[in-house]
């Protein structure tokens, strides 16, 4: 015979909150996820030592877990009031949650190191063609000229120039 342990997101009168009002029952639900959040930080952190050196800094992955927590218990809460789930649910729930926003942003953040690896080596190409050409024809090379000695298309040329063109822009707009 196993005993199931359970949490129960049952209604705003199982939390007391029934007799308070609005400004205190949301206060009160504030509290409530704080503290489910506090007391499962643990687990985001036994979740990241499994991600480590994947690229991205232990702190930054530990911010994606608690993220992913904060969302993970809200869903729960939202999806599960009116019943009374098992906590293995909610910690397998929670645990899911966790693992996704990691990696996500693993995902995310080596999508965009492949992009700008992409444009940085055609922009080198581009570049060092440029300079080639330059000192051949003893002016600066039109796109035409840059194309044919590369072997590509005009449009193809002129993709990579917009592409290196617009990178320093988007950084600065970050900053």
């Amino acid at each position: 015979k196993t005993s199931q342990r359970t949490v129960r997101f049952n209604s705003p009168a199982h939390f007391g909150l029934l007799d308070l009002k609005p400004l205190d029952i949301n206060k009160q639900r504030k509290n409530l996820t704080n503290q489910l959040t506090e007391g499962h930080l643990g687990i985001v952190l036994s979740i990241v030592e499994s991600y480590e050196h994947k690229g991205i800094p232990t702190g930054d992955l530990i911010q994606e877990g608690n993220l992913g927590l904060i969302e993970g218990i809200s869903s729960y809460v939202t999806d599960h009031i009116g019943t009374i789930p098992d906590v293995d649910d909610f910690i397998s729930y929670i645990r899911h949650a966790i693992s996704q926003n990691i990696s996500n942003a693993i995902s995310l953040e080596h999508t965009s190191s492949r992009i700008g690896n992409h444009v940085a080596d055609h922009a080198n190409r581009l570049d060092k063609a440029s300079v080639e050409l330059s000192q051949d024809l003893g002016r600066t090379p039109t796109v035409e000229e840059l194309a044919k000695f590369l072997s590509i298309s005009t449009d193809e040329v002129e993709r990579i120039m917009k592409m290196y063109l617009d990178a320093p822009n988007a950084d600065n707009a970050e900053a």
